[in-house]
């Protein structure tokens, strides 16, 4: 029998990711169950507030502790290869820290607006599966290290999944100020591409990448051919009120393109003013 230092440093690392978000989980849904069940025997007014919010804390260290514990007395001296060389198991030890790494410079470009964590992380996965497929580790035969890569998998494609469905969900506040849409924020720059026209200048715009609100300066001539040339785009001409609440200044021009949940594109140009402002949410 023989032992492997990448080996093991791989089934820790699945071990270690398993136990911290089954821990996880564990700690919320107890904490889930346990102050709704508190408020409904009306006992929260003799728990301290500070201690409803430590509780899944501290909860969650104890059955982290608790599960490092139980993993190291009971796995520690199972861990030996065989003869037998196994693909699957090497597939999954491989991609549980490729799609953490993922999630992680996933983060690194959310927030630094580049491009280059994203095109790393993105080549990470297939090349685990390269390097599982043709240099696979000898089978360790074992029910409990079998269950704990299959976990860490799970757990580590279960972070990079809903983590980046948070991250985009959540938005990142952006802003700028200026005369070129072109240098907009790299999560708005589409906006400044397809909603802000040619010849624009004083380009304001604040808000989130989820939601934001802009406004600029055009002229009448570029937003005739601004009009013209974005076909998709279909502008409606109010020369006087539509209802009670609109106001005016007339004549403008508005675009509303919105969805039941209130997501979309709504844009107005004042034809007087030559100030244009629009707004974008997703929703």
């Amino acid at each position: 029998m023989k032992r492997n230092i990448l080996y093991i440093i791989l089934n820790s690392a699945a071990l270690g990711i398993a136990v911290l978000v089954i821990s996880g989980i564990a700690a919320l849904l107890v904490w889930g169950v346990l102050v709704p069940g508190l408020m409904a025997l009306k006992l929260e007014k003799y728990i301290p507030d500070s201690l409803v919010w430590s509780f899944p804390i501290i909860l969650f260290g104890v059955m982290l502790a608790g599960g490092i514990f139980l993993a190291w007395k009971h796995g520690r001296h199972k861990l030996v290869q065989g003869d037998r060389k196994s693909r699957g198991q090497s597939i999954l030890l491989w991609e549980t820290p490729a799609f953490l790494l993922f999630f992680l410079l996933f983060y690194i470009a959310w927030e630094t607006d580049h491009d280059w964590p994203l095109l790393i992380g993105l080549g990470l996965p297939p090349l685990a599966l390269i390097i599982a497929l043709i240099f696979p580790f000898r089978h360790c035969r074992d029910g409990f290290w079998d269950a704990v890569r299959i976990l860490g998998f799970l757990s580590a494609f279960s972070v990079f999944v809903w983590g980046s469905m948070i991250l985009g969900r959540c938005g990142k506040d952006v802003s700028y100020q200026g005369n070129d849409p072109a240098k907009f924020p790299r999560s708005v720059l589409w906006i400044g591409k397809t909603y802000i026209p040619d010849g624009a200048s004083d380009i304001k715009l604040n808000g989130s990448s989820t939601a934001c609100d802009w406004s600029c300066q055009v002229s009448k001539k570029d937003f005739l051919k601004f009009r013209a040339e974005s076909g998709r785009i279909e502008f409606k001409k109010h020369e006087k009120p539509e209802d009670v609440f609109d106001k005016g200044p007339f004549p403008y021009y508005i675009y509303v393109n919105r969805h039941r949940n209130g997501g979309g594109i709504t844009l107005r140009y004042d034809a007087k003013t030559g100030k244009m402002t629009g707004s974008y949410s997703h929703h």
